[in-house]
């Protein structure tokens, strides 16, 4: 702090010479309100002005900024998770539901069908048909995430049978569950007159799918993350060091460890330094989540390597 104060007096003795300092004492009628004469009070305001400034400076850089999140960053219509903790079934992963999506009692085709969902591309009003409820209901109480213009709708799984079927949760408020049959489709190239999207049908783990679409697409925070968990580590650790960094929503994800990620950020000297971030806590629940509305038409999900 002393040497703060001696380097805003060198500033203000260059700014205000002893010639003028001495003139305006002279220039002071002998009564004044002041009980200091008017260029030494006007000293000591410009001192409190520019200590104050370099403090609030000091503050900014040695402290980290957070973004608040709770939503997606982009022009897509939709929505995906935006709270944590949440009681959302996030489950082992993702079933990327068709546009007609048929789920039976039993893992097998002859069981009886519980629910169908039928939804568009073109949907504006986030509302998807429910056969079971014999009508359209929000897209919120059946899509863990929904970007009907990007073809993105997704149920949480809750497991699978090894057989080419997947446990899924259709109804979200009522916590209604089914299964799935997973298509082969995306593991195939597509004939020119299929247009069908080719992750349609597709199961990845949650694993799976901040690999492959974290690091392409970026992420956004949910809701509720606290700044000690938005803090990028040295090793992807909770007991890790923090690093002194300036976090933004365009931190780039540039590896997946375990519940970890590897970001690269933008600190205050336009550096991008690395540090790890948990993406879901030891429970499994979301931290963050992939960044559908930022992402163009016809470039999202990524499908794994040999599909």
């Amino acid at each position: 702090m002393q040497a703060v104060t001696t380097v805003i007096n060198t500033v203000i003795n260059r700014r205000v010479s002893p010639a003028k300092r001495l003139k305006g004492r002279n220039a002071l009628p002998k009564q004044t309100h002041f009980s200091l004469s008017q260029p030494q009070w006007m000293l000591r305001l410009q001192r409190a002005a520019v200590l104050l400034l370099l403090l609030v400076g000091l503050v900014l850089v040695d402290s980290p900024i957070y973004v608040p999140a709770a939503h997606a960053y982009g022009p897509a219509q939709g929505f995906g998770p935006n709270q944590y903790p949440s009681t959302l079934p996030y489950g082992q992963g993702v079933y990327f539901a068709p546009y007609q999506t048929t789920v039976y009692e039993q893992p097998e085709e002859s069981a009886p069908v519980v629910e169908t969902l039928a939804w568009a591309s073109n949907n504006t009003s986030l509302m998807v048909n429910s056969q079971e409820r014999q009508g359209p209901v929000p897209a919120k109480s059946v899509f863990l995430a929904f970007y009907p213009s990007l073809n993105i709708a997704l149920l949480p799984v809750l497991g699978e049978n090894g057989n080419g079927w997947a446990e899924v949760v259709y109804d979200l408020g009522r916590n209604k569950t089914g299964w799935v049959q997973l298509s082969a489709t995306g593991k195939r190239p597509l004939s020119e007159s299929t247009s069908t999207p080719e992750h349609f049908g597709q199961y990845q783990t949650w694993l799976e799918f901040m690999k492959l679409n974290a690091t392409r697409n970026g992420i956004y925070w949910l809701g509720g993350v606290s700044n000690y968990h938005q803090s990028p580590r040295t090793a992807p650790e909770d007991k890790a060091k923090m690093l002194n960094l300036m976090v933004n929503k365009g931190m780039r994800v540039r590896h997946v460890r375990g519940n970890w990620l590897l970001v690269e950020v933008r600190d205050m000297g336009g550096q991008m330094p690395m540090g790890w971030i948990r993406w879901r806590d030891e429970e499994g629940h979301l931290m963050v989540f992939a960044n559908f509305a930022r992402v163009h038409q016809g470039a999202f999900p990524a499908l794994p390597a040999g599909y």
